[in-house]
């Protein structure tokens, strides 16, 4: 492990240097070795980290119960599971689930956040074959979680497997576009379609040395501790497969992909957009935007179905169109109409306080059709 670790830095070192006067014509000295300085930080700790969800191993000499499915790590359970009443005082523990069917226009995505002083809160939109939208804003009530399941809005999320399987269910009253009360359903199970992707370990180190480079060394010091040190949240791709019931009408089978994340890291005030690109032949995309003084970060992931989820490198947008490249694919989206209307969502508590937008643009990409849903993410001391 040493050893690997001095030659991936070594690596990085002479990859620095090796383009020093390119990179001192074009940005000066101070970049440069706030440049290197990221690089070898980061390099570092991205090394000395463990992921939470390591890639399993295909090859294993020694079998044992883990190694062939038969049950799943305590350490994965730990992850999954409803955090603590110590973790809430200074943590993070919601979930972000949604789903689209791009032909039908069917639309789910909900948010489950737990509070302190035994509270949650609920966020969630719902619109089946491209008719009325149902909402759930601004929705607190008992957290009824305990240490398997979360609970609470009506809501019920429990993992069945870690990175696996969901069980998903809702009972409660959401509104139509007229204000109107109608009692929703839904059952079923939640399901992934790749491994997870882990923030902050598994983004691209080079973007971010790129982008923060050009921050203040005080500001850049900062950053790095907020992304690096303070949050953790993952993502995964994957599919919903519910039966819904709106008022007394007979259910509905749903089936719509997406994908789920997990945040646990430290309270603090950020804002960020998340876009997330669904298209026809199986790409998928999950972009986070993230303004720092005059330099916008871009970071996230992109899926393709003959690979696996990797780190976005580089990323350009206008308001009608998008670029994100990884090491192997460069997605170019280009944007339509609103297909799902701006919904927004305030929270007021005593340790949460942050705005929540959602909404879904048609979108193309190599004349495949797709979705983008974006959401805006603004939390304030």
């Amino acid at each position: 492990m040493e050893s690997a670790l001095v030659l991936a830095l070594l690596r990085v070192l002479f990859a620095e240097l090796s383009c020093i006067f390119v990179t001192l014509g074009q940005n000066g000295v101070s970049y440069f070795i706030k440049h290197l300085i990221c690089m070898l930080y980061l390099t570092y700790r991205n090394r000395t980290t463990p992921l939470r969800f390591p890639e399993p191993e295909l090859v294993t000499e020694r079998h044992t119960p883990e190694s062939l499915g038969l049950i799943y790590p305590e350490r994965e359970w730990l992850q999954e599971r409803p955090k603590s009443a110590e973790h809430l005082k200074s943590k993070e523990d919601f979930h972000i689930f949604h789903g689209t069917h791009i032909e039908s226009e069917s639309t789910l995505i909900f948010r489950l956040s737990r509070l302190q002083e035994g509270l949650c809160q609920a966020f969630m939109v719902l619109r089946l074959d491209g008719t009325d939208t149902l909402s759930l804003q601004n929705e607190i009530k008992l957290d009824l979680s305990d240490s398997h399941a979360y609970q609470g809005c009506g809501l019920t999320l429990e993992c069945l497997a870690p990175m696996r399987r969901w069980r998903v269910n809702f009972n409660g009253l959401m509104n139509d576009q007229n204000g109107r009360e109608r009692h929703v359903k839904f059952s079923g199970i939640w399901v992934a379609g790749s491994h997870t992707f882990e923030y902050p370990q598994q983004i691209s180190i080079k973007s971010m040395a790129d982008s923060l480079s050009h921050l203040h060394p005080l500001s850049m010091a900062a950053q790095i501790r907020s992304i690096y040190k303070d949050e953790f949240f993952y993502s995964q791709m994957g599919r919903f497969d519910l039966e819904v019931s709106v008022d007394k009408s007979e259910p509905q089978e749903v089936h719509l992909w997406g994908s789920r994340l997990h945040f646990a890291g430290i309270l603090e005030p950020r804002t960020e957009v998340h876009k997330f690109g669904h298209f026809r032949d199986g790409h998928r995309l999950h972009l986070i935007i993230r303004k720092v003084e005059d330099q916008t970060l871009y970071f996230g992931s992109a899926y393709e179905p003959r690979t696996k989820t990797l780190a976005i490198t580089s990323a350009d947008m206008i308001p009608e169109a998008f670029v994100a490249t990884t090491e192997k694919e460069v997605f170019a989206m280009s944007v339509g109409e609103q297909t799902l209307a701006r919904q927004a969502l305030k929270t007021r508590h005593p340790k949460v306080n942050d705005k929540f937008v959602a909404y879904q643009e048609s979108a193309t990409m190599r004349g495949r059709k797709g979705v983008i849903l974006t959401m805006e993410v603004e939390r304030y001391a």
